[in-house]
């Protein structure tokens, strides 16, 4: 009896990243093979809508220059990780206005759990959790109200690190998603420095 094929997941990184990925999107790719997927590399210009077809997973890592990626899957009927600041608008996550809607702020080592109950928190207790182990350089945005929020900068309700939109919700300008996105608050180098706490918030937006 032949078994299924494992799932595949595309992972999407900066100009000439490939084959010399960064620490960072080196680990992403390992971390997702651990979890049972056969990872997809591509560079940003080089991708097309079709790289879409057959993957359960898209990731966009922040090595990316959002217009090399632009639209191109922002319709996909495929579930979207993301932490490129920039291209939160293009997955109508948020609005388009740098350092309102979207944006990175540096100095962050914490991110201040909101919603614990939610399977998208990995089980952490509500209030600040460690997710890097050196200060670091985070992404953020600001969803419309239809988005599920689960990590916020702390004290600071204008600035969520994580936030995620099921199938159907509807994202900005009332659009309805078409698979699930998930936002993470990661830089070019925050997966190399990731806590155990800060893992387990990767696998639970991947699982």
């Amino acid at each position: 009896m032949v078994g299924n094929p494992p799932p595949e997941a595309l992972l999407v990184v900066g100009t000439d990243s490939v084959p010399n990925l960064n620490a960072s999107d080196a680990g992403v790719k390992a971390r997702l093979e651990s979890l049972g997927f056969v990872v997809r590399v591509k560079n940003a210009p080089d991708t097309v809508t079709p790289d879409a077809d057959g993957k359960v997973l898209i990731v966009s890592s922040s090595t990316i220059n959002s217009g090399d990626l632009g639209n191109k899957f922002r319709n996909v009927t495929v579930p979207v990780i993301n932490w490129e600041q920039a291209l939160q608008d293009n997955y109508l996550m948020t609005g388009d206005v740098d350092g309102t809607d979207r944006g990175t702020s540096g100095g962050q080592t914490d991110l201040e759990i909101l919603n614990a109950t939610h399977p998208l928190a990995a089980g952490l207790k509500a209030g600040a959790v460690t997710i890097v182990n050196d200060i670091d350089t985070f992404s953020w945005g600001l969803p419309p109200d239809g988005a599920i929020k689960i990590g916020q900068f702390a004290g600071d309700p204008t600035k969520f690190g994580i936030y995620a939109y099921d199938t159907g919700d509807t994202m900005f300008g009332g659009t309805k998603a078409p698979a699930r996105r998930v936002m993470l608050p990661f830089g070019n180098n925050s997966f190399a420095l990731l806590t155990a706490d800060g893992l387990k918030l990767f696998d639970a937006a991947v699982k």
